[in-house]
Parts: structure tokens; C-alpha cells; sequence
């Protein structure tokens, strides 16, 4: 493979990961905002695939390759950036790890994720997809809520895995 190749990724993926950071920076949000990323990783593609069309002959299996290649850490990028955004494992490592080395209290840990806004934006784009209504206090599924649910459940048996988080 030639180096013009990786040359384009790299700096497609730059360009990609210069937007996400800049903008996440100058516009905070709890929101983890997975349809401007996939708009700004489009972008990045898109100077990937400006750069190896300049120079060499631009063929099809060089752009392919390209875009594969883009779409491999592109793809990779969002798993990670969704771990970090909303996985409460981590939030809980990174909050030990602030307490300078002494043990945090369990109830403590607790009480910060309750008090997070992460489960309130949870119901609340759960009820904004029509997911779920809340009434006096408590939460139902809906008739699509309830689809998705024994989709989900459902794929979790086949795979025999449990939901947690």
C-alpha cells in the first residue's frame, strides 16, 4: 500500500478529531451529540478522499482503500467516544482516581450518579422518541418503548447476555 494512502487517512482522521474537539469545546453539551459527529467523521472522509485524489491517478481501489481505511478508525473512534461519554464504569474509575488514592464511599458513588444529569437525559430523550411516558411520578413503555424492549431482550437471550448499565 502506498504511503499516499495513509497520508490521506491521517490526515482526514486529523481534520475529523480537530472539529470534534474544537467544537466540543466552544459548545458544551450533556448531549453526546452522535449525529454531528457522524457529519463531522463525513467531512473528515471527504478530505480524506480530496487528498488521494491529488497527485497520484485517483483510482477506485485507491479510494477504496481510503475510505476502508477511514471508516475502520472512524468507526473504532465512535465506540470509544461513547464509552467515554456515557459508560458509568468509567465515571466511576475517574472519580476514584480524583479522590488523590483514598477509598471513596460507596454511597457516595451511588449519590453521584443519581444526582447526574445522565439519567434524567436519559428519560427525558426516552420520552422525546416516544419511548416512554411519565405521569405522576412514574414511567411507562409505550407501544414502541415496549417493541424495543422485547427486540432488546430478546436479542439478549439469543446471545445470552444481560443488559446492565
Amino acid at each position: 500500500m502506498d504511503n499516499g494512502i495513509w497520508i490521506s487517512v491521517l490526515a482526514g482522521i486529523t481534520v475529523f478529531l480537530a472539529l470534534h474537539v474544537i467544537l466540543w469545546r466552544s459548545m458544551p453539551s450533556d448531549n453526546p451529540r452522535m449525529v454531528l459527529l457522524s457529519g463531522l467523521a463525513l467531512v473528515g472522509m471527504g478530505v480524506s478522499l480530496g487528498i488521494a485524489s491529488i497527485g497520484a491517478r485517483p483510482d477506485a481501489a485507491r479510494l477504496c482503500s481510503v475510505l476502508w481505511i477511514d471508516a475502520f478508525w472512524i468507526i473504532l473512534y465512535f465506540f470509544v467516544y461513547a464509552g467515554l461519554a456515557r459508560s458509568v464504569s468509567l465515571t466511576c474509575l475517574v472519580h476514584m482516581l480524583r479522590s488523590g488514592g483514598d477509598p471513596v464511599d460507596f454511597e457516595a458513588l451511588v449519590d453521584e450518579y443519581a444526582r447526574s444529569s445522565r439519567f434524567e437525559e436519559r428519560i427525558r430523550l426516552m420520552r422525546a422518541r416516544g419511548l416512554i411516558r411519565q405521569t405522576n411520578g412514574s414511567v411507562s413503555l409505550t407501544r414502541g418503548g415496549r417493541r424495543l424492549a422485547l427486540a432488546v431482550d430478546g436479542l439478549g437471550h439469543v446471545l445470552n447476555a444481560r443488559l446492565e448499565g
